[in-house]
């Protein structure tokens, strides 16, 4: 695949005939043009922009690697094979690589600069493709089992941009390694620590927040910048709700009963099951008895402790009663019959019992 255009082809056409120039204007003209292509390269070569669009790299270093267009033409913004794997390698490995030269030369280029070459495909590797006049370079973004490999690349005198491709395997010749990898990862819970504890890539993503506090006063856990943070709600006042107001781990403790209704009638009512319904009784006919049987907040009203039976059994003010015998120890019973002459006047003899005292 084409690359780039090696250093030593590009000569000013107005140059090729020396014989017709004299010497110190040809060694002002080369001074001009070497310049000039000097300038070209960092003009294009800043690591931020080869394809039209901005791509800033962690490493912070100005690519030595230059664009070329569709035509194969220097300093323009189309894009370039060993750019973009130079690129890729400084935002990814944080770290400029010390050469920039035709692609098929990079595997070597890479053993000499103390970098590991393989034949097996990695995650964030370059891949080397010797074969041609240039060669190609690309950056890995996924291996598979089968050897084949998702990539991103860039050409120069094909399709302008990044390029997204899968190669099968043995495409390419040689793969340049990350020379300080991350250790294998460990799958693992992902908690909040700013670590991919679950290997997928995010940090702190699925993170299962934890419960703070007591009763009404619980919250839940959040996760920012890699720092787990929980702050409890505020206690209030014990009502009877089933629920934990003052955060004390206790639910409707000390709450006092409560009344309702007027004398007889009154009741009270304790907290249960959340709940405290006070149900007043049901109201009497109001007599004299020092107490509110109609529960209307007066006592013996209406004049009932004016009345003489007011207080006197029922039973005994019934008719059929009034000439029971009435046990008194002061009272004696004659028999009249046995007298010869009655003592009590209007009261004939053989009329019945009479009282004396």
């Amino acid at each position: 695949m084409k690359n780039h255009k090696p250093i030593s082809s590009i000569t000013p056409p107005s140059l090729t005939n020396k014989s017709t120039l004299p010497p110190c204007i040809y060694l002002f003209f080369s001074i001009f043009i070497f310049s000039a292509f000097l300038f070209s390269r960092l003009l294009s070569g800043a690591n931020q922009v080869c394809d039209g669009a901005s791509h800033d790299c962690s490493c912070a270093a100005s690519t030595i690697c230059w664009c070329c267009d569709e035509n194969g033409n220097f300093g323009e913004s189309c894009g370039n094979c060993v750019w973009w794997a130079w690129h890729e390698a400084c935002c990814n490995w944080d770290r400029a690589l010390p050469w920039c030269t035709n692609a098929n030369t990079w595997d070597e280029q890479a053993r000499a600069n103390g970098y590991s070459v393989g034949t097996d495909p990695e995650v964030h590797s370059i891949f080397v493709v010797n074969s041609g006049t240039w060669g190609h370079v690309g950056w890995l973004t996924a291996v598979f089992p089968d050897g084949s490999y998702d990539t991103t690349e860039m050409s120069c005198g094909g399709p302008c941009g990044i390029l997204t491709r899968h190669r099968s395997a043995g495409f390419a010749d040689a793969f340049i390694y990350d020379p300080d990898p991350e250790p294998p990862c460990d799958p693992s819970p992902e908690v909040c620590d700013g670590q991919d504890n679950d290997c997928d890539g995010s940090v702190d993503e699925d993170y299962s927040p934890h419960p703070c506090g007591t009763g009404e006063c619980q919250r839940m856990s959040t996760c920012s910048g890699g720092v787990e943070s929980c702050t409890p709600g505020n206690p209030t006042t014990e009502v009877c709700d089933g629920k934990d107001n003052d955060c004390d781990g206790a639910v409707d403790e000390d709450i006092p009963p409560i009344t309702c209704g007027e004398g007889e009638c009154r009741r009270q009512a304790s907290c249960e099951g959340g709940s405290q319904n006070c149900v007043p009784g049901e109201p009497t006919k109001e007599i004299c008895d020092g107490l509110d049987n109609d529960c209307d907040g007066s006592i013996d009203e209406d004049g009932v402790c004016n009345s003489v039976n007011e207080n006197i059994p029922d039973e005994i003010m019934e008719p059929s009663n009034i000439d029971a015998e009435i046990s008194n120890p002061d009272i004696t019973y004659h028999d009249s019959s046995t007298e010869t002459s009655s003592p009590h006047l209007g009261l004939e003899s053989g009329c019945g019992c009479v009282i004396s005292r």
